[in-house]
């Protein structure tokens, strides 16, 4: 018997435990309204986001699901640091496509400038310092490659093993 470290047995669920579970969920659902995406059209259709949950978001490419996500990820890293839980609390961004530095164009992009005025260089770089010096306490974590640390050993992304044919 091959020991992992995993019991079987959680995977279990008696007729007992899972009324007692449904009733926690159901409890948690209507205890926590979760994210919403501002629009009526949406919101009427699509369940809120709530924490603890694994979003997948697909379109095809240049529809805005980094816009649309990074926005939320503001937002959201703002409410928690607001009601002073960042020590606790933090939003955790996962990417294999954009930078973390691109990611965080996304996240400072505001009314004085845009990502394009980032992206062509065009931005105040003292509005950006001071930004990022605000930065530091607003709860986003990315997960990612970074420009600024291109060259250091990373751990591979998935990768499938190459085609090989049976010659024998």
């Amino acid at each position: 018997m091959v020991k992992t470290g995993f019991d079987f047995r959680n995977m279990v669920h008696t007729p007992a435990d899972l009324a007692a579970e449904f009733v926690q969920w159901a409890e948690f659902i209507r205890d926590t309204p979760g994210i919403k995406f501002g629009v009526p059209a949406i919101d009427n259709l699509v369940i809120p986001m709530r924490p603890g949950e694994l979003i997948s978001l697909i379109a095809r490419p240049g529809h805005g699901k980094t816009s649309l996500l990074a926005y939320f990820a503001r937002e959201q890293a703002e409410v928690i640091r607001d009601r002073n839980g960042a020590g606790s609390e933090a939003v955790v961004y996962v990417t294999w496509e954009q930078s973390a530095e691109e990611l965080e164009a996304f996240f400072a992009a505001n009314e004085r400038y845009s990502l394009s005025d980032v992206a062509w260089g065009r931005a105040d770089i003292e509005a950006i310092k001071r930004y990022a010096v605000k930065r530091a306490g607003v709860p986003i974590w990315i997960i990612g490659h970074g420009i600024g640390r291109a060259g250091r050993k990373m751990p591979r992304t998935f990768c499938p093993p190459p085609h090989r044919r049976d010659t024998s």
